[in-house]
């Protein structure tokens, strides 16, 4: 299955209506840890508009070419220390895009805009500095539930970039969350399809999606869809409510190019 998220894992606490000044995404992890979502297009947005320019350094294992993975901008120094009322916050950078297990995952730790020595760029690494106390057969990553965080939030879609930031100025802020998916303690949100309508969010749409297909082959879940509960039971049941639901019955293209092969 796919996994991509990025953004900082901190522990402390955090200012709700600073959250909401910066449009932050979060979700709270076991044992006094957050996550917030950061992306690349959030960084730019966030840099441009305080007008905070350049990036954090990276450790060198992570290689050149995979600098773009990790948001590094110095503005999330700059947000983490806002939302956490410290001046310095211990916190960490992680990415992870991989799918079936293929792929890449990268952490770096810091202190307010200094990086800090860490003897790899495994996620776990960073997670056991910060505190992260593993529990009996698992390791840091599943024991403050990152796996079941597979992806950036819709909110994020928004930050979007080259051409498509003049689309993103002139479209709300945030568009309502139509579909809900409800599997404790996981849960992801969709909004209507029409919102899939540029490049990058169609296809991570796409992506999101076969994952619940392939999810649809091994159990049941339950979609709530504009206040209406669907029981996902089957890949059938699951293709329909792609078809009829999340697309309306118009032609989007997502059921076709998720059911091609599986007819």
């Amino acid at each position: 299955m796919a996994h991509h998220i990025s953004g900082a894992i901190f522990n402390g606490t955090l200012e709700p209506s600073i959250l909401e000044r910066f449009d932050l995404s979060w979700q709270a992890l076991p044992q006094g840890f957050y996550l917030l979502y950061f992306s690349g297009c959030y960084c730019e947005h966030w840099a441009a508009h305080l007008g905070l320019g350049g990036e954090l350094e990276l450790p060198p294992g992570i290689p050149p070419k995979d600098h773009y993975l990790l948001p590094h901008d110095r503005v999330i120094a700059h947000i983490l220390r806002e939302v956490s009322g410290q001046a310095e916050p211990l916190y960490a950078l992680l990415v992870t895009d991989y799918f079936g297990g293929l792929g890449e995952q990268y952490a770096a730790l810091y202190q307010g805009e200094q990086l800090r020595p860490l003897e790899d760029t495994w996620i776990n690494t960073a997670l056991r500095a910060l505190g992260v106390q593993r529990e009996a057969d698992s390791d840091e990553f599943d024991t403050v539930h990152l796996g079941n965080f597979r992806s950036l939030p819709e909110a994020l879609s928004f930050y979007r970039d080259g051409e498509e930031e003049a689309a993103w100025v002139s479209s709300p802020k945030h568009a309502k969350v139509a579909h809900i998916v409800w599997e404790k303690p996981w849960k992801e949100e969709f909004l209507e399809a029409a919102w899939y309508d540029k490049p990058t969010p169609y296809k991570q749409c796409l992506a999101r999606l076969e994952a619940l297909r392939a999810r649809s082959l091994e159990q049941s879940f339950l979609i709530t869809s504009f206040g209406k509960r669907h029981h996902i039971t089957s890949p059938g049941v699951f293709r329909r409510w792609v078809k009829e639901v999340f697309e309306g019955g118009l032609a989007y293209g997502f059921s076709s190019r998720l059911f091609a092969d599986h007819p």
